[in-house]
């Protein structure tokens, strides 16, 4: 403003004045406090405008305004003072981060705006001539029809699986960027339901959160109601009302009952009769409700009732009949486009929620598996990834390079006890042992996930790789991430006090996750975005050469070689066709030799040995087997009869919080599915797209010499070069794109039913021992326990060796339809539509060579094509921005920047190294533990410490005894060493 120095504007209270504000700074007292209407005045800060209105603090309170203490407010004409914006504060880095994304999806945004544009041209500017015959108008429509369905972001799935009390719900809160969105609770799991995250815009609601709960259908509440009723059933057959001891199957039925209808009485009857007060159960199932809240607590509570599993007796709670919730939030981590999935734990027994969960794993673009970080060494959680069946199921998926490993919790430590089992100096601060129990434990997950892929290929039969190689093609992100200090320290948990092991930001691990996060997303993005762009322009190119070659044509002087010419194509056409077919036969020919020499024969010798080991396998669910399950401390491998009964009343799969997941079908069809998981996995992630890219450059090869041999018919005929060369180039471009547009879509297409087919011998085997499990569960009275094992294991002892080998017949039968009806027949789809655009294009070469067309025709051709060129050309400058597109650089895949350290690390770092070098002492002589490394592993970058990216190396050492192969391995020159630290 104009006036003295230290005088600045602010609003003012009324609409056509302005304040004048003179900052306390200027002088010890205040230039004027005039409490006078007009009151004009000057203060020694200088020289006021001439018609200030000077208020003193009685009358800036009267006017709703009360002036700061020891300033001068003044009232000011708006024309005599010119306001000026206040200097933005300085941006974080996360702010930065942030801006740089919302820049690049921008770009994509507009792109797909652009390709929504030249398709609307093409479909109503273009297409709507009829410049061609009708045949080849439709498959354009149709063609462009398919590229308006798909002009979209790409979304980007992450399932989040973990045990009771890893931490989960916090660690999505806190990358959320919220206090308690998500239920949470320090002394019981609460989270019941299946809960799908993403992003909302503004635009999109009218509260700034929303959440769509969806109920069970009536009868898959009646399926469960059919099981709860029945482990509560008594041998007189009424039902227990009071609540069973212990945490068997009747008191997790006991509690779903109790909480919904808020009472279990004697009879099925009563205790589902409406009650005075209580939900109403009828009405809710099968349909949704909408929830909307201004704030993240606002709608958390509304969401409580549906997700929160408190247990309480009071008939209000919906969570059993609960099937998904779908909220949606202004969460900037996922706004590049991830849906993040919060699945119930692995002990959830809930058979609707269930099938949901493995359907979003079978879409899942990453899974995240969550541990505390106390755990994840300790019980090796990396290896065993929540079961042998889980991670066997990822490997057959092609997952296996989609896990993330996230150890929570990092802050809970006794810093003591991390120096006495580390081997740290006892003087080390807290944060020091925090980081050096970070690195330790992203060492340790990563040598025990390759582990756990040796030991699969042990089990398969294989000859095992080496750690390296193992290292280099699976590369397990491990994040170390304490999610309450973050909240702390980015201001959203402001009721629990400070923070008080980590003063960084950047140490707490969050920030890099969301970074791993966004990277994956923009790269997914960026992909998809580029390949929508050149399918749109490799559509206009192929019209647009048509079209002009067909303009050309019509005004070309008639040569009378119309038949010559179409002859010699046709005859080339027809051999190409022959030759393409045969190409298509090789490649299926070739799959099913490779299947049946690698995933059949391990097939067959994984159900010999399924065969062999049922009988004992199925003995160890009752007294007659000793020993101890494997899955955990359950106590002794035999089951109590009522779990063993309830197992059965649920076709052999079970859950509950103290065996975990029970799954007879598994446990029986666990040894074939060992044998074939690893040749199945290389089969469908190696061999099968290799076939398909070679399947792409034999087409290609064909059209090749087609060209030739069709440049050779033609050239005594005397036809202009320069118009074959014009066709021909058209041709290429068009079919090349499309080739690999189409292989690609094959590859999804074979991946998305492998899945399918991977997952059939547990199923089937299941649907095979339902009479069985029936019989079992009907059966009741004296001694009836021991005849139910009896009924069981005879069934299998004569039967299972035929179930076992129909199951894997079926398996067999589905290979043969996936190779046959999936995979053929898209590669039958795309050499039909490559001849179908060879013909096009080589049709012009003898369109209206032989015989005059009539004017009527000419003319409305040349109507049609005076249409479509320009519009044509007008898609070009809507696809512009493809430019822009492929001038961003995508992150690489999981890509997180090494010098990406907070200044306490670095600084540890520094103070380290240096004290190292004083001190003369040699690389790796501080290391006593044997996951240590070198002096401390508190030295190692923050990146590895709080489980960013970086490469970590010395994963591929030898077989030799864990600290004889890292002691060995860092033996590196003291320059080698700074490098990689």
């Amino acid at each position: 403003p104009r006036g003295p120095p230290g005088v600045r504007a602010v609003e003012g209270p009324t609409p056509k004045r302005r304040c004048i504000k003179v900052e306390a700074a200027v002088d010890s007292e205040p230039p004027m406090l005039e409490d006078s209407p007009a009151g004009k005045g000057k203060g020694e800060a200088g020289e006021l405008p001439a018609d200030c209105d000077v208020w003193g603090p009685a009358r800036a309170e009267r006017a709703g305004t009360t002036p700061d203490a020891g300033v001068l407010v003044g009232a000011v004409a708006e024309e005599d003072v010119q306001l000026m914006p206040p200097s933005p504060p300085p941006q974080t880095q996360e702010q930065l981060e942030h801006a740089a994304r919302a820049q690049q999806l921008t770009v994509m945004d507009e792109c797909l705006d652009g390709c929504a544009r030249a398709l609307a041209v093409l479909k109503d500017g273009v297409l709507a001539h009829p410049v061609v015959d009708t045949a080849q108008l439709d498959l354009w429509r149709k063609e462009v029809a398919g590229l308006v369905a798909n002009n979209r972001r790409p979304k980007y799935n992450i399932v989040v699986v973990g045990d009771t009390g890893s931490g989960k719900s916090t660690l999505l809160n806190a990358l959320l960027g919220e206090t308690n969105v998500l239920p949470t609770n320090g002394m019981r799991a609460c989270t019941a339901a299946i809960i799908e995250m993403a992003h909302l815009r503004p635009t999109d609601a009218p509260g700034r959160y929303y959440a769509e709960v969806e109920f069970m259908t009536t009868a898959e509440w009646n399926k469960e109601l059919d099981i709860c009723f029945g482990d509560l059933q008594m041998q007189n057959g009424l039902i227990q009302k009071r609540r069973p001891q212990g945490d068997g199957p009747n008191t997790q039925s006991w509690h779903r009952l109790q909480a919904v209808y808020g009472q279990v009485c004697s009879t099925r009857e009563d205790t589902i009769a409406p009650r005075k007060g209580g939900i109403q159960i009828a009405a809710a199932l099968g349909t949704t409700k909408q929830l909307q809240g201004k704030t993240a607590t606002e709608i958390r509570r509304k969401m409580e009732r549906y997700v929160d599993s408190h247990n309480e007796s009071n008939g209000q709670a919906y969570w059993p009949i609960v099937k998904r919730v779908k909220c949606r939030g202004p969460w900037a981590v996922l706004a590049s486009g991830a849906v993040v999935v919060d699945a119930p734990g692995v002990r959830d027994d809930n058979s609707a929620r269930d099938a949901i969960v493995q359907t979003y794993l079978k879409e899942a673009d990453s899974i995240m598996i969550v541990a505390n970080i106390k755990r994840a060494v300790n019980d090796k959680t990396a290896k065993e990834m929540l079961g042998q069946a889980f991670r066997r199921q990822v490997l057959m998926d092609g997952l296996y390079g989609q896990l993330v490993f996230i150890a929570t919790q990092t802050d809970s430590l006794l810093r003591s006890e991390i120096c006495d089992n580390l081997g740290l100096n006892t003087q080390r601060t807290t944060l020091e042992a925090a980081l050096a129990r970070n690195a330790f434990t992203t060492r340790r997950v990563r040598r025990d996930f390759v582990d756990g892929i040796l030991e699969m290929q042990a089990e398969a039969g294989d000859e095992p790789q080496s750690r390296k190689q193992l290292a280099q093609r699976y590369t397990l992100p491990v994040f170390t991430c304490s999610a309450v200090e973050y909240q702390k320290l980015s201001g959203v948990r402001v009721d629990d006090g400070k923070a008080q092991v980590f003063h960084d930001i950047e140490d707490t691990g969050i920030p890099a996750l969301c970074r791993f996060i966004h990277a994956n997303i923009l790269r997914r993005t960026h992909a998809s975005v580029l390949r929508q762009v050149k399918e749109v322009d490799r559509v206009r190119t192929s019209i647009d050469s048509i079209l002009r070659q067909m303009g050309q044509t019509e005004q070309a002087t008639n040569l009378g070689l119309e038949g010559q010419v179409k002859a010699k194509v046709e005859h080339r056409l027809a051999a190409v066709r022959d030759t393409m077919h045969g190409t298509i036969d090789f490649i299926r020919k070739s799959c099913e030799a490779e299947y049946n020499d690698t995933v059949n024969t391990k097939v067959t010798e994984g159900v010999q040995d399924a065969s062999e080991s049922a009988l004992y396998t199925c003995q160890q669910w009752s007294h007659k087997a000793p020993g101890l399950r494997g899955a955990g401390p359950s106590g002794p491998t035999h089951l109590h009869w009522a779990t063993y009964k309830a197992v059965c009343r649920r076709d052999g799969v079970f859950k509950n919080s103290s065996r975990g997941c029970i799954n007879w079908n598994e446990e029986l069809t666990n040894p074939a599915c060992a044998k074939f998981a690893v040749a199945w996995e290389r089969f469908f992630s190696r061999t099968v797209p290799s076939q398909l890219d070679l399947f792409r450059k034999m087409v290609m090869d064909t059209f090749t010499s087609f060209c030739n041999d069709v440049a050779a018919d033609l050239k005594g005929l005397g036809l202009p070069p320069e118009r074959l060369q014009a066709v021909t180039a058209g041709a290429r471009a068009a079919i090349h794109n499309k080739l690999v547009t189409r292989v690609c879509q094959a590859k999804e297409q074979v991946q998305a039913t492998q899945k399918e087919i991977s997952r059939l011998l547990p199923p089937t085997l299941q649907r095979l021992l339902s009479p069985t499990y029936a019989r079992a569960n009907d059966l009741a009275g004296s001694g009836s326990a021991l005849r139910r094992t009896d009924l069981v294991e005879g069934y299998i002892g004569q039967n299972g060796t035929r179930d076992l080998q129909t199951s894997a017949a079926a398996l067999k039968k589905q290979w043969g339809i996936l190779l046959e009806q999936v995979w053929v027949q898209a590669l039958k789809e795309a050499v039909d539509s490559v001849l179908q655009d060879m013909h096009v294009h080589f049709a012009i070469l003898y369109h209206g060579l032989g015989r005059a067309l009539d004017e009527k025709t000419l003319q409305r051709r040349k109507t049609a094509l005076e249409a479509c060129l320009p519009a044509l050309s007008a898609i070009a400058t809507h696809l512009q921005c493809a430019a822009d597109v492929e001038a961003l650089v995508p992150p690489a895949e999981g890509e997180i920047p090494k010098d990406n350290l907070s200044e306490s690390a670095q600084a540890l770092i520094t103070r380290k190294r240096a004290q190292r070098r004083a001190k003369g002492l040699a690389d790796g002589e501080g290391a006593v533990e044997s996951g240590m490394s070198r002096d401390d592993p508190a030295l190692r970058s923050e990146a590895e410490a709080s489980g960013a990216q970086a490469s970590d190396q010395d994963m591929g050492c030898g077989d030799e005894d864990e600290a004889d192969g890292e002691e060995g391995e860092h033996s590196s020159s003291g320059d080698d060493d700074d490098e990689e630290e």
